[in-house]
């Protein structure tokens, strides 16, 4: 019920205090009512009863003797007497032998409701004379019944709203107290750089929540400095594997450049010579493949390190695409490909970084060659409607967006294989990488370099019906 009204959603603890204490203070007010009622009725009747039956005793032999006597108007004076009292509302003499019903005020008897009556037999010389009859009333009982219910209740409830201060005193003092130095604290801690601990203390559970508080920060603090200290140490790191990198990466080149160089001279001096060229271009391919992986590998660390930047220039739409298909059907011959290239109406130029561009769509094209066979490989650019951009977009004054599209007729993927694709370092599965190759590092590369244009690359793919790749960028 408290959920319903929305109890958990009061922010304030006095509120709380004041919707759970009022209809407790109520609900108790009513039955103390309730129960001093019942008993001040049951005292009340009985201290009734107890003066009618003495007002009988002491009044009767006084009705029953001018009866006897056969004195009408004494029996009568009598009777009115007996009638003052202000509980009886009509006092009544019957079974007389001498006269009818003798009663004040006169025929009151008839009209009397007879549940509210007391009788008792008159007696005189020994012989009954007639019965006395008083009816009575418990409206003056009822009225203060009201009266001292009013009182109690009044009384009830000044002492349960005194406790109620008390009580609130006292949670506002154990509880809120605590509670306000704590929140004091935690906007100290939100709003500045330190995070300063609470000074108040007690040996209560509240005592023992601010004393955990404070353990914590001491704790957040000490972790805190740990992490700067890891930070740093990760920092100075990844500069040291970037500079090793590129180090290694500029030795490997010169001496792998060579070995290409001149391989390619002996292979054209075999072609001169009509002598058999396979085993050089068996060098020059591994060559190239292994000059391929020292780049992909200088790349991702300069993307680790965030030390690339993007260079945005104008450039002719249609030669940067034909040096791109260029490119991309020396690639998808390889594994006896057809290359598709389906263009929309384009701009006539772009601007983009070219380098960075390039270098994803033949990551993309790569990655689609080397799953399939005897396939084909389609590269569409068409143009779309402005996307929604992210906060913060370097596109966001673009004029014109493209769609690159990269689709295969290859193996495919399932949806598991598709939640790991752009990992770092990762491959599909374990056979597939026996069987196809890699570093894993294609994707990703792509993936993070299309995220610093604002874009994404997505994926739908199907097992054994190929894969698409695309993204939409900013030109």
């Amino acid at each position: 019920m408290l959920d319903a009204i929305g109890f958990n959603g009061i922010r304030s603890i006095t509120l709380k205090f004041v919707i759970l204490l009022a209809p407790a203070v109520t609900i108790a007010t009513i039955v103390f009512c309730v129960i001093v009622g019942l008993l001040n009725y049951r005292e009340l009747s009985h201290d009734l009863e107890n003066k009618l039956d003495l007002i009988i005793q002491t009044n009767g032999g006084a009705v029953a003797e001018p009866l006897w006597s056969i004195n009408l108007e004494g029996t009568k004076s009598s009777v009115r007497t007996i009638a003052i009292h202000p509980e009886i509302i009509c006092a009544s003499v019957t079974e007389t032998q001498w006269s009818d019903a003798i009663d004040w005020p006169e025929g009151c008897h008839v009209q009397t409701n007879v549940e509210n009556m007391i009788s008792s037999e008159l007696i005189s010389r020994g012989q009954s004379v007639g019965i006395l009859n008083l009816y009575f009333t418990k409206q003056p009982i009822f009225e203060r019944l009201r009266r001292d219910v009013l009182v109690s209740a009044l009384l009830f409830f000044l002492l349960i709203l005194v406790s109620a201060i008390v009580a609130y005193s006292a949670l506002k003092l154990i509880v809120k107290t605590p509670l306000d130095h704590l929140m004091e604290s935690i906007r100290s801690a939100e709003t500045g750089d330190n995070l300063p601990v609470s000074n108040w203390s007690a040996n209560d559970e509240m005592g023992s929540v601010v004393s955990a508080y404070n353990k914590m920060i001491r704790q957040v603090e000490r972790y805190t400095d740990e992490l700067v200290v890891a930070r740093e140490r990760a920092e100075q790191a990844g500069a040291s594997k970037t500079r090793f990198l590129a180090n290694m990466s500029h030795e490997l080149r010169t001496p792998l450049n060579a070995v290409i160089g001149i391989t390619e001279m002996l292979r054209d001096q075999a072609i001169r010579k009509a002598e058999n060229i396979e085993p050089y271009e068996r060098v020059t391919r591994a060559g190239r493949h292994l000059l391929g992986l020292i780049d992909n590998i200088l790349d991702f660390s300069k993307i680790e390190a965030d030390r690339i930047e993007l260079t945005f220039e104008q450039i002719p739409t249609q030669p940067f695409i034909r040096d791109l298909e260029d490119t991309a059907v020396e690639l998808v011959r390889r594994n006896k490909n057809e290359f598709n290239l389906v263009c929309g109406k384009l701009p006539g130029t772009i601007c983009v970084d070219v380098l960075r561009l390039t270098q994803i769509l033949i990551n993309l094209i790569g990655n689609a060659c080397k799953f399939t066979e005897n396939g084909s490989v389609t590269l569409e650019i068409q143009p779309v409607e402005r996307p929604e951009m992210t906060p913060g977009s370097n596109n966001k004054s673009a004029e014109n967006y493209l769609q690159f599209s990269i689709k295969d007729t290859g193996i495919g993927m399932s949806e598991s294989q598709m939640a790991q694709l752009f990992g770092d370092f990762s491959q599909i599965d374990a056979e597939v990488t026996r069987k196809y190759g890699g570093t894993g590092l294609g994707l990703a590369i792509s993936q993070r370099l299309c995220r610093m244009m604002d874009s994404e690359i997505t994926v739908t793919s199907q097992l054994d019906e190929g894969s698409t790749f695309s993204f939409i960028l900013g030109v």
